[in-house]
């Protein structure tokens, strides 16, 4: 199919993007029963955080993590990746059979593939690109504007 390396390179972008912007930035459960992790012993009640966003910028898992790079998300590069380095709607484990996140992917997608189609896309000159986020605890977002020009194709 013609259509079948821009499919690919559009997954490819989505999955980069998830990773730098996680719709969840971290994951807490609670524990039900005790469990020993590493030299830890973790007793019932006691609420577990994952850091998916630090998680997601970390260079062990993600080599230059702060750069932009699809190619992360091929299907070979996806192959070696441990699943549970990958987060971005805070499930370990589950996103590919959730279908509320295939659907949500799924019009992201659409979305993305219509605007491209349809409009060259560039920084409107000066434009400074914000920092997304203010670093802490908790991930905030920045309250930055970014002007983008739209022209039609």
């Amino acid at each position: 199919h013609i259509l079948a390396p821009t499919r690919m390179y559009l997954h490819m972008f989505l999955g980069e993007i998830l990773r730098l912007y996680p719709i969840e930035y971290r994951l807490e459960r609670e524990c039900v029963e005790g469990v020993k992790v590493g030299e830890a012993q973790l007793e019932p009640g006691v609420v577990v955080s994952v850091p998916i966003y630090a998680i997601h910028r970390h260079p062990d898992f993600y080599p230059d993590p702060e750069t932009f790079e699809p190619e992360r998300f091929s299907p070979e590069n996806a192959a070696k990746r441990d699943h549970n380095i990958y987060l971005p709607f805070g499930q370990a484990g589950t996103n590919s059979s959730n279908i509320g996140i295939r659907l949500s992917v799924l019009f992201t997608k659409l979305a993305l593939a219509v605007l491209v189609s349809a409009f060259n896309m560039s920084a409107v000159e000066d434009a400074k690109i914000p920092a997304p986020y203010q670093r802490g605890f908790t991930a905030v977002p920045k309250p930055e504007e970014l002007w983008v020009k739209a022209t039609v194709k």
